[in-house]
């Protein structure tokens, strides 16, 4: 998909152009634990605004801290945001035409939250960036990306990803975990169907391009799960393994 956004002045530093091949459970690398998986499938070892033109005042402490302080998944996600940059105001009406920056709507419908993906748009005077928030299994949200690049990873979701391995292939596991059995050996250019993502792994640290890992529950064309770095958004810009920053 494509996301055409300016960089805000927030300190997100600028992604890596990389090569979409890895190797935490792809299936030719020797290290890799997709390699060292036994004959049963088991493996061995673990990878470590729209915007609407506004009239409307900035956002006031009132406001922010009322949209704060709601429950559920919504609160929950806003109050990671703010642990990580506490800067960011909340407001519905924030946008592009109608900055108070640098902030943010601070609403998501229940439909996206469930997928284990929110996408926040973080906008302020200068412009503007998308970020990713992912959800891991405890239901705690973690900072995941922020990109104004296509050929990333599928961010909506149920929705088409192609397997990009580095030509070996990915497994398809019964669990988001790469101890659990391998159900399937997927080729590279394969286009599979997701409809949820669960984040497992903290950020690797070292390289320029640090963010944390999960996995993808995987319905089609066989049900089961795939790591997310092996897996890159099939839309119109992204037809096959190339000119991608991940991961």
């Amino acid at each position: 998909m494509r996301f055409r956004m300016f960089v805000a002045a927030l300190g997100v530093s600028l992604l890596a152009l990389t090569a979409c091949g890895g190797s935490e459970d792809s299936e030719g690398d020797p290290s890799s634990p997709a390699a060292t998986a036994t004959a049963d499938g088991q493996s061995t070892s673990a990878p470590d605004p729209t915007s609407t033109a506004s009239t409307a005042a900035s956002p006031t402490a009132a406001n922010a801290t009322a949209i704060v302080s709601g429950e559920g998944e919504a609160g929950q996600l806003r109050a990671a945001i703010l642990a990580r940059d506490p800067n960011i105001g909340f407001d519905p009406q924030c946008s592009a035409d109608n900055p108070a920056g640098p902030c943010a709507t601070g609403e998501w419908s229940s439909e996206a939250l469930a997928t284990g993906i929110a996408a926040v748009g973080i906008t302020e005077s200068e412009g503007g960036i998308m970020t990713y928030w992912g959800r891991t299994a405890d239901g705690t949200w973690v900072y995941w990306f922020a990109s104004q690049n296509v050929g990333g990873p599928p961010v909506l979701l149920p929705g088409d990803m192609i397997v990009c391995a580095n030509g070996d292939g990915l497994n398809l596991r019964a669990e988001p975990s790469t101890s659990a059995a391998v159900v399937a050996l997927i080729p590279d250019g394969t286009v599979i169907v997701g409809d949820r993502l669960v984040m497992t792994d903290p950020p690797s640290p070292g390289g320029s391009f640090e963010h944390p890992d999960g996995w993808y529950h995987i319905t089609s064309p066989q049900e089961g799960w795939a790591y997310d770095r092996f897996l890159l958004d099939y839309n119109s810009a992204i037809t096959s393994c190339v000119d991608t920053f991940w991961p």
